[in-house]
């Protein structure tokens, strides 16, 4: 039974997140601000210490960072990505465990150290109409 409760609770806590989330999104608040709330709402949701989204230019072909949270040193950060590499580092459009899935250096490649480097346990590729938008990146859970 206690089991269920559980469940049920972070049924609600997801649903509460989402909402909130499409709250922020539609708000005339300014960018930067959505994204630091988004951030935070996924970090939340799974618990994460550390956390960044960092956003594609397809002109400096590199991924910078748009808001982070405990991930010292984060400031100057860029991902440089070469063209050929782009997609696929977003082929399959799923989530990347970095610290179980054997193939994780096969998909980001050269990219790999630079997410370790961050603290990243789990990165996410965020796309919109198949079209590279950058990724969130999230580190393990929080102890205790």
């Amino acid at each position: 039974m206690e089991e269920m409760d559980l469940s049920v609770e972070r049924l609600v806590f997801n649903l509460n997140t989402l909402a909130e989330l499409g709250e922020e999104i539609s708000s005339p608040k300014d960018f930067t601000r959505i994204v630091r709330s988004s951030l935070l709402m996924v970090m939340g949701s799974f618990s994460a210490s550390r956390g960044v989204i960092l956003r594609y230019s397809p002109e400096k072909g590199s991924f910078d960072p748009v808001a982070a949270k405990g991930i010292p040193g984060i400031k100057g950060f860029t991902l440089k990505v070469k063209d050929e590499d782009l997609l696929g580092l977003f082929q399959g459009n799923k989530p990347i465990d970095l610290k179980n899935d054997k193939g994780a250096s096969g998909i980001l490649g050269p990219s790999l150290l630079d997410f370790e480097k961050l603290g990243a346990r789990v990165v996410a590729p965020l796309m919109v109409k198949n079209e590279p938008q950058g990724f969130i990146a999230i580190g393990e859970k929080l102890s205790g």
